[in-house]
């Protein structure tokens, strides 16, 4: 997979007509501790390599800071942070992952970008009751053998820390 993959909104419209005539589902899967997790590809912006972040005061502790993404302010949160309470250690194959939700960009910082997968719509099951941050989580997925936690944006983006 590319360092870095924009999508710009008339591919994202013309893909989820693809996706919704054939029933297929696209995510993109990365690493956060020692989870497998997923977003819906249409969330997401671009993959880039970590950048130099300026830190901002006052904000909670998984907000690492902000970067400046072509003129766009993009705060970047640790996944780990967030879901686990410890931070993701940096390493050759960190990533933010930059996602477009609500009309604003925010950044996630992940150990790991796997591989973005197609899936038929029966290979996705609502989440149910799940331990740690099951408000994060929307549903589960099964590809190659392996499960994977998709992430609610809506959720991920809002919590009540954040007061968003």
């Amino acid at each position: 997979m590319s360092d870095s993959r924009e999508i710009t909104e008339h591919d994202s419209s013309a893909a989820h007509s693809q996706l919704v005539s054939t029933g297929a589902l696209e995510y993109l899967l990365f690493v956060v501790g020692k989870g497998l997790y997923a977003i819906d590809i249409l969330d997401t912006f671009e993959i880039a390599r970590p950048v130099r972040l300026t830190r901002l005061p006052h904000v909670p502790v998984d907000v690492l800071g902000v970067m400046n993404l072509r003129g766009n302010i993009v705060p970047v949160i640790d996944l780990e942070q967030r879901f686990n309470g410890t931070y993701t250690e940096p390493g050759p194959d960190s990533r933010i992952v930059v996602v477009q939700h609500d009309g604003r960009f925010h950044g996630f910082f992940v150990a790991r970008v796997n591989e973005v997968v197609r899936l038929p719509a029966d290979a996705v099951e609502e989440a149910g009751v799940l331990s740690m941050s099951e408000r994060f989580v929307r549903a589960v997925g099964r590809h190659a053998g392996r499960m994977f936690l998709i992430l609610s944006m809506d959720t991920l983006l809002t919590t009540p820390e954040r007061g968003d």
